[in-house]
């Protein structure tokens, strides 16, 4: 990000926070370093005869860049409010059938058969 705001408006606070003997051979080394690794991943693709993966492949640099922002998020929810979680909605079907429930809200994990035991098994029951 600091480099996009350095190459697009020449802020003067980076140039303050990074002398030209850091800021250059850092830019060189992160453009170098990005433009091998997506190179070396449209190689391995190519030779494990995956061209249907070679468009996610170049677009790998969005991912790192919604990762960092993923992460910062993060960073400030710790901080602003460390016992929060924050949950993902699952379950996609609506359906009591398709979700596996019975209707009482606990979906039977964990709960024993009306025996106290699991139900034995007919392979071995004669």
């Amino acid at each position: 990000m600091m480099t996009f705001v350095w190459v697009i408006g020449q802020v003067g606070l980076i140039a303050e926070l990074f002398p030209p003997g850091v800021y250059y051979p850092a830019m060189i080394s992160f453009i170098f370093g990005n433009s091998a690794t997506i190179y070396m991943n449209l190689i391995a693709l190519r030779e494990d005869q995956r061209s249907a993966l070679m468009w996610p492949a170049l677009v790998v640099p969005l991912y790192w860049v919604l990762m960092s922002i993923a992460a910062l998020k993060g960073m400030w929810q710790m901080i602003s409010a460390p016992s929060y979680w924050e949950k993902t909605a699952h379950g996609l079907a609506n359906d009591e059938s398709a979700s596996g429930t019975s209707g009482d809200g606990d979906a039977g994990i964990g709960t024993p058969t009306a025996g106290g035991s699991a139900p034995p098994d007919t392979a071995t029951a004669t």
